[in-house]
């Protein structure tokens, strides 16, 4: 049976890999974060420069 035939129309694949979509972008955030996180702990950490 087509998957019309079950009810389903015709953008149930988009609706269900939607998910899939941000993944990558989830995962660069997550990565940005870290980063950020990771920069502001060692530039905190620098000693201070005497002018």
């Amino acid at each position: 049976m087509a998957p019309s035939c079950l009810g389903y129309g015709p953008y149930t694949f988009a609706l269900t890999r939607t998910e899939e979509l941000f993944t990558p972008e989830r995962t660069a955030r997550r990565q940005a974060e870290a980063d950020l996180t990771w920069l502001r702990s060692t530039w905190n950490a620098l000693p201070a420069e005497s002018c």
